[in-house]
């Protein structure tokens, strides 16, 4: 059955809306520093990652956190260049009390020898979860719309 707008809202809290927010700009500032045990904490032990490319391949699904950070670390050894997530036009959109599906939009830089291109740009579709240890990702899709 379809939540009307405004019950949506009362679903999730402010703080719950919050913590959200900052999991989803977490996740891109682990993944730029390579701090990837803070980035394994932005998921369930049992999460989904699936990437697709426009006009080329998919990744995935990864399952489970050790999948889902051996790849990220995969495409992060074969990087020589400084990226960064740009992560914004966050939209949590409450599923019940414990679930909500998070849509954002990244837009990815980097900079090598002083010059900064941008690599690719593209949509995020997150399910976050509640834990016992706060909100994390259970499943990301990840649709660029161009090569990385």
């Amino acid at each position: 059955m379809m939540m009307s707008a405004i019950s949506q809202k009362e679903v999730l809290s402010a703080a719950d809306r919050i913590e959200i927010h900052e999991l989803t700009t977490a996740y891109g500032v682990h993944h730029d520093l390579r701090d990837f045990s803070s980035l394994r904490r932005c998921f369930t032990s049992d999460a989904t990652y699936v990437m697709r490319v426009a006009g080329g391949p998919t990744y995935g699904p990864r399952v489970g956190v050790d999948e889902i950070v051996d790849q990220i670390q995969t495409f992060k050894g074969s990087q020589s260049d400084r990226r960064r997530h740009h992560i914004s036009n966050i939209q949590v959109l409450p599923q019940d009390s414990n679930t909500a599906t998070v849509l954002s939009y990244v837009i990815v830089s980097a900079v090598a020898d002083q010059e900064l291109t941008f690599k690719t740009v593209g949509t995020y579709t997150d399910t976050v979860t509640r834990t016992s240890e706060g909100w994390r990702i259970s499943a990301k899709e990840l649709n660029l719309d161009t090569g990385f």
